[in-house]
């Protein structure tokens, strides 16, 4: 399959790729475009199913980390990842299976794996049937103001910003649907028995009121210690939307500080 990918800055630079949440597009991250393409040649990706890509019936989640490797493999160059819960877990799962292409990730908010068969075939059949019951904008509405009374989500609903990510049409919706098929965890495999083999400078970002990928952050960073963790005091699952300049600070903190070449 192809992806809508859009490229911003100089070529020479080292590349860094974004990969977006579940019912994002790459737009989500348009906050951080100009000042990283200062120091990378950055590279916004749609997942299939949302944003400019398609979704893609012929392919299973297999294939579609096979062609975003072959993807990366095109950089010429080891790559930088920064990806945010669906689309950390696809970053996490690549840099696994690819761990030559990619010289470092900053991973927020993701799980590596349902660990039991049986509950990966059951979370698999609830993430197909999660947007059945949507049929008109107003279900869309009211299914995401539900989506983000989640615990994880904590008080973002009180945020400033809350209502951008409010802001998404109708007609999403069955992209959404289909990419569940090859994006959903319950058909990722579980990564954690493999990351004792990761050798690859990981920074692992979560907020301190999503208890559930704290506990996540701390299992992750005992697992390899490639991993480092950083919390975001007062922020729930999503820490670049709660507060974008600080997570900016801490990618660039990080990725500043390996030998990526960039200064």
């Amino acid at each position: 399959m192809s992806f809508a990918i859009q490229s911003f800055g100089d070529p020479q630079k080292p590349p860094l790729l974004f990969l977006h949440g579940f019912m994002g597009s790459s737009a989500d991250w348009d906050f951080f475009l100009k000042p990283l393409s200062e120091y990378f040649h950055c590279h916004l990706l749609d997942l299939p199913g949302h944003g400019a890509t398609p979704a893609a019936a012929s392919i299973d989640h297999r294939h579609l980390i096979q062609q975003l490797g072959q993807l990366i493999a095109t950089f010429k160059r080891p790559v930088s990842l920064i990806a945010y819960s669906m689309g950390a877990r696809v970053a996490l799962e690549l840099l696994l299976t690819h761990q030559e292409s990619i010289a470092a990730a900053i991973i927020e908010s993701a799980n590596p794996g349902i660990a039991d068969y049986l509950a990966r075939n059951k979370r698999l059949r609830d993430d197909l049937n999660l947007l059945q019951n949507i049929h008109c904008q107003q279900d869309l509405e009211d299914f995401l103001s539900s989506w983000y009374q989640q615990e994880i989500f904590c008080d973002l609903p009180t945020h400033e910003n809350f209502p951008q990510l409010l802001d998404k049409n109708y007609t999403s919706v069955q992209g959404w649907k289909k990419s569940l098929a090859i994006l959903s965890i319950g058909c990722q495999p579980n990564l954690w028995p493999r990351l004792g083999s990761l050798k690859t400078p990981l920074l692992y970002i979560h907020g301190a009121k999503d208890r559930k990928y704290s506990a996540i952050a701390t299992k992750l960073a005992q697992a390899s210690p490639w991993v480092t963790q950083y919390t975001f005091q007062h922020a729930g699952h999503n820490t670049h939307f709660a507060n974008p300049q600080k997570f900016l600070a801490v990618a660039l903190n990080f990725l500043t500080h390996l030998e990526l070449n960039i200064l």
